[in-house]
């Protein structure tokens, strides 16, 4: 069924293939006078993953209902409800979010305090992403929300490349459960502080 030309990353020729094979294993049991029996299949055994494990992919130990447990190699790009086969089990994929980072669909949202002056005067910002750090630029009273096309869950068979949302939060209306990478009124706050001033200007 995976590869049934009206499902997403469908393929013709395989399917047709694997039906041919499908009727000709059945007239070969009809032939024998043996009736094959339709067997339930075995439910997926569920993973759970970090939005960063998904965007990058890794060696991960998981529970085999048809072996002890092995070491399976996740794709980079796997997607909330995406099905693994490896042998004979199937692992079903589930992202557990995260109040810093979350997966949504193809995208990616990153949480990220920044200094309030520079929210409120512009500047450029140094981030820590998915895909490694980067640069962005906070315009001026810009709005809260900043799109990096292509920064999002990579591009799969089955999926699209996504975009990365940055939600920017000033230091003093962050949520309660984020934590700022440095208190207010230490040396670091300060030269940030300067920086963003001297940006702007």
């Amino acid at each position: 069924m995976a590869d049934h030309p009206d499902r997403p990353g469908g393929d013709a020729q395989r399917f047709n293939e694997a039906l041919q094979a499908y009727r000709l294993l059945q007239a070969k049991f009809q032939a024998a006078g043996v009736s094959a029996k339709a067997t339930a299949p075995t439910p997926p055994v569920i993973v759970t993953i970090t939005p960063k494990e998904a965007f990058t992919g890794g060696e991960r130990r998981l529970p085999s209902p048809s072996q002890p447990d092995r070491v399976v190699t996740l794709p980079a790009g796997l997607r909330d409800g995406d099905r693994l086969r490896v042998g004979d089990d199937v692992y079903e994929v589930h992202i557990r979010n995260r109040s810093e980072l979350r997966a949504e669909g193809d995208d990616l949202h990153l949480t990220v305090n920044a200094p309030s002056d520079l929210m409120h005067n512009g500047g450029r910002l140094a981030i820590q992403t998915p895909a490694g750090p980067r640069h962005i630029y906070v315009a001026r009273q810009s709005g809260p929300v900043i799109c990096l096309n292509g920064l999002g869950l990579p591009a799969t068979r089955s999926h699209a490349r996504g975009s990365l949302y940055v939600h920017l939060f000033a230091n003093r209306d962050r949520p309660a459960d984020l934590v700022a990478s440095t208190d207010p009124g230490t040396p670091a706050q300060e030269k940030r502080r300067r920086f963003a001033k001297t940006w702007a200007a």
